[in-house]
C-alpha cells in the first residue's frame, strides 16, 4: 500500500513538473488562448486495465473518449509514458500514462 501510494505521488508530482515545464513565460495572448483550448479539450482522467496490452486499451479509450490517435509514446521512466497526438498539423503532448497502474490523464 505504502509503494502504492508513493508511486501516485510520483506519478503526479511529475504531471506538475511536465505541465509547469510546458508552459514559458514569454508567451503571446494568442498562444495562451491556444494552450488554454487545448489544455480544456485534454482535460480527462482514469484507469485502464493493464493485464492486457495497455497501449491497444489505452488507444481505444483515447478514440472513443477524444477522438484522437497516438502520434507516439516518450517513455519518461518508472513505467510513465508521455503521449503524444496530432492536433491542428502539429505533434503535440496530450496525456501521461502509467503502464504499471493504468492510470492516465490529460
Amino acid at each position: 500500500m505504502r509503494r502504492q501510494k508513493r508511486k501516485m505521488t510520483e506519478f503526479l508530482v511529475l504531471a506538475v513538473v511536465l505541465s509547469l515545464t510546458a508552459c514559458s513565460g514569454k508567451t503571446t495572448e494568442a498562444e495562451m488562448e491556444t494552450q488554454s483550448e487545448s489544455t480544456t479539450e485534454a482535460e480527462f482522467a482514469g484507469i485502464i486495465d493493464v493485464k492486457t496490452d495497455w497501449k491497444a486499451t489505452f488507444e481505444a479509450v483515447l478514440m472513443k473518449e477524444r477522438g484522437v490517435k497516438p502520434d507516439h509514446y516518450e517513455e519518461l521512466g518508472s513505467g510513465i509514458y508521455q503521449v503524444y497526438v496530432e492536433k491542428d498539423g502539429k505533434v503535440i503532448p496530450y496525456a501521461i500514462v502509467d503502464s504499471t497502474t493504468g492510470e492516465y490523464h490529460g
